[in-house]
């Protein structure tokens, strides 16, 4: 269980140091962590701690206790960028898979003139194959999943009188049997030096070559990936009647409101 913290990023991030581990070299598998940028799938776990939970699980398939460290017991709170953001994730392991679940609600200061959205919605992220704006602007309140990677989401908008507009953002993902396996790693953002070969690539291309051809290669440009999900979504038991807000309690609405009303920093 030690482990699980010694070994996750968030634990030597900025504000977050704990004290036995304060003398220590940054642990290997937390470097590659951060190299990989994996914050982006989510805080509350890492790659070694990935290795773990699927190894208990071939050892024992009804034990869930390193699930639920890797998963938040109550939604989160917090204020970011001119927004309240509250959240929670959780794991699953499903047929030697680990599935992971995001769900969030996000809504404007209540000092701020109206909700846009058009802020840093940071730490909101789809996958490195589409961009989470451009989905906004679609409008389509459905499961929809990436073509490019194991990854299904929906964004949702509902209206709370004169509290404004909240925005809900669900994502679901397959990570895989295992790190090192093809499947998390599509899920892996590129990094600078991929980039800049992407982008050499790109420039050498003529007009005439094909998306289908770029998307073999594998650049990462934004283009229409998406189509309708349900599969892994389903491993978390939303399915065709998938509410986006059945996890918002009235306790988890009363404390988001709450927050909304404190707005002494943009004052």
């Amino acid at each position: 269980m030690e482990n699980l913290q010694r070994y996750n990023s968030a634990t030597y991030s900025a504000g977050r140091r704990i004290r036995q581990y304060d003398s220590l070299p940054l642990p290997a598998c937390v470097v590659k962590d951060r190299n990989d940028d994996i914050s982006h799938i989510t805080d509350l776990f890492g790659a070694t701690a990935f290795k773990m939970v699927i190894k208990r699980h071939h050892q024992q398939p009804g034990y869930t206790g390193l699930l639920s460290i890797m998963s938040n017991k109550a939604a989160q709170t917090v204020e970011h960028g001119g927004y309240v953001r509250q959240s929670r994730e959780e794991c699953r392991v499903i047929r030697g898979r680990l599935m992971h679940r995001l769900q969030s609600v996000r809504i404007s200061l209540k000092c701020l003139n109206g909700t846009t959205f058009v802020d840093d919605l940071y730490p909101e992220m789809i996958c490195p194959h589409i961009k989470l704006r451009r989905s906004m602007l679609e409008n389509r309140s459905e499961i929809r999943k990436c073509r490019e990677c194991r990854t299904e989401y929906s964004i949702d908008f509902d209206y709370y009188d004169s509290h404004g507009r909240a925005m809900f953002f669900t994502r679901w993902k397959d990570l895989g049997p295992d790190p090192e396996n093809e499947i998390w790693k599509q899920h892996i953002p590129l990094n600078v030096s991929d980039l800049f070969f992407v982008s050499f690539f790109q420039s050498g291309l003529s007009a005439q070559t094909s998306t289908g051809a770029q998307t073999a290669m594998g650049v990462q440009t934004q283009v229409e990936r998406q189509s309708q999900g349900g599969e892994i979504s389903s491993a978390f038991g939303d399915g065709n009647d998938f509410k986006f807000d059945s996890w918002l309690t009235p306790r988890n609405k009363s404390e988001l409101l709450r927050f909304q009303e404190q707005c002494v920093a943009w004052q």
